[in-house]
């Protein structure tokens, strides 16, 4: 009789994994909308090499886990391979494609990684996942952190408690390289802390009078091989990956406190520690919270600044259930002559699933009924003398999209130019209105809602704001 593969599922008409992968789609696409993000898709095919240039050739994903195609013709050898993960794959397709460098995509789909099959973890596996290009901008982290948060508890029917926020950032790849180099320092000054022994319980009853232990090594086999050849090659690169160890999280944050391990914000540049502390003050302004993990890098080399994983303690170990960052790298190391600026994440829509069967599952669809877009532009003179400062304009903007995409608008907001420039971007992003904010109308508590259409333009307060929106739209539509 016929089987399923190893490591694959199938979603059976009417079962509760199908139900939920559903819904997890209809949720995703329904807090997209509001961001402004569009549908993509691209073939679960691609070229092997595509993600050996952005993945790194000695990550776990391209040394064991790829799935290759083999050819027919075995002197082509094996040049193609499923799609591990999604993000290098849209990177290409807007190069390919020479599509506008500013984009808001969202995707859904299978990948696919030769895992051991588990609780939450399959060979084919479901990824709800975003991606914002073409803002360097740190408010780009923010917004994207903001979306992940709303798409988690909206599936989760509220239930933010089931998961918590990691967040970390990795800076540039010239402060990695350095840090790298120290790193392999470190360890070879400290070799007997990553391959010292430690006594186990080797009896399968500990409480028997028969207790035996033994000793066994504390780090995983996998980082001792990590540092071994990396202490061959004299590469320090390779001592990078034993900061993403699941296994040895705990060692190493001791190594880190008590052994006097380097960590990575130790070469940082103040700029970009500041550019850091923003993005964490955005999420308190948004009140999202959060906990900083020096150890989190997001093992891909594509990876700059932020990068952040939603982790929940209900999958048996605390197990990450959605995770991303920023990658300003990823089209020159697709050969793009532009520098493309880029921060997105990706879900796992089985491990969500597994979330799901916990809370009482809400079945009513979101609606599916939006209204036109709303632009937010940011004004500030040369000299402000109302005391009102850029962080004051940030966060009152952030809270006015918050409040509007709350209502069901649909709002853009992220551009840092002059308000002409604004503008020109909200009426080609097809946006009716524009609620201009800037020093005055922070102190006022009130915006300046502009027709984009008609010029007409007058000021409201936030407390009518989402009703004198839906008044004009009801005139125009």
């Amino acid at each position: 009789m016929a089987k399923v593969v190893k490591g694959m599922a199938d979603f059976l008409p009417s079962s509760f994994s199908t139900n939920c992968y559903r819904k997890i789609v209809r949720v995703g696409e329904h807090v997209c909308k509001t961001f402004d993000y569009q549908f993509m898709q691209t073939p679960i095919v691609e070229e092997r090499k595509l993600f050996e240039r952005t993945l790194g050739t000695d990550t776990d994903i391209i040394s064991k886990e790829m799935f290759l195609l083999a050819a027919r013709d075995p002197s082509e050898g094996n040049k193609l391979c499923l799609r591990p993960e999604n993000t290098a794959s849209v990177m290409r397709s807007i190069i390919e494609n020479s599509l506008s460098y500013k984009q808001r995509i969202y995707y859904y789909g299978p990948m696919f990684r030769y895992e051991r099959p588990q609780k939450g973890r399959q060979r084919q596996f479901h990824q709800f996942g975003v991606e914002c290009l073409g803002s360097d901008h740190y408010q780009s982290d923010l917004e994207s952190l903001e979306l992940a948060f709303q798409f988690l508890s909206g599936v989760l029917d509220g239930r933010t408690d089931l998961f918590t926020l990691e967040i970390n950032s990795i800076g540039t790849l010239e402060e990695r390289e350095a840090y790298q180099i120290e790193l392999l320092k470190f360890i070879r000054n400290n070799l007997d802390l990553f391959f010292r022994e430690v006594e186990k319980s080797s009896s399968k009853h500990p409480s028997s009078q028969e207790e035996s232990t033994k000793k066994v090594f504390a780090f995983s086999q996998d980082t001792r091989d990590r540092i071994d050849m990396a202490i061959k090659e004299n590469n320090p690169r390779r001592v990078w990956r034993i900061l993403d160890s699941k296994q040895d999280e705990a060692l190493i944050e001791d190594a880190i406190k008590n052994h006097g391990m380097p960590q990575l914000q130790q070469f940082q540049s103040e700029q970009n520690r500041v550019r850091f502390e923003n993005v964490l003050k955005g999420l308190s302004w948004l009140n999202i919270p959060y906990e900083i993990n020096p150890s989190l890098i997001r093992g891909l080399d594509y990876y700059t600044h932020t990068t952040f994983e939603f982790k929940s303690t209900n999958i048996g170990a605390k197990s990450t259930i959605l995770a991303g960052g920023r990658y300003d790298t990823l089209a020159k190391q697709l050969g793009s002559p532009n520098t493309i600026p880029a921060v997105g994440w990706a879900s796992g829509i089985e491990r969500l699933t597994i979330l799901m069967e916990e809370i009482e599952k809400n079945k009513t669809q979101p609606t599916s009924q939006f209204l036109p877009k709303v632009f937010i532009a940011v004004i500030r003179g040369m000299e402000s003398t109302t005391g009102v400062t850029e962080d004051d304009l940030a966060r009152f903007a952030l809270n006015i999209s918050k409040q509007l995409r709350s209502q069901g608008f649909t709002v853009n907001y992220l551009e840092k130019s002059n308000l002409s420039k604004q503008l020109k971007h909200a009426q080609s992003n097809k946006c009716l209105l524009s609620c201009i904010i800037g020093d005055e109308e922070f102190v006022k508590q009130q915006v300046l809602l502009k027709n984009l259409e008609t010029g007409a333009q007058q000021h409201v307060s936030l407390e009518h704001l989402g009703n004198e929106i839906s008044t004009i739209f009801s005139k125009t539509f």
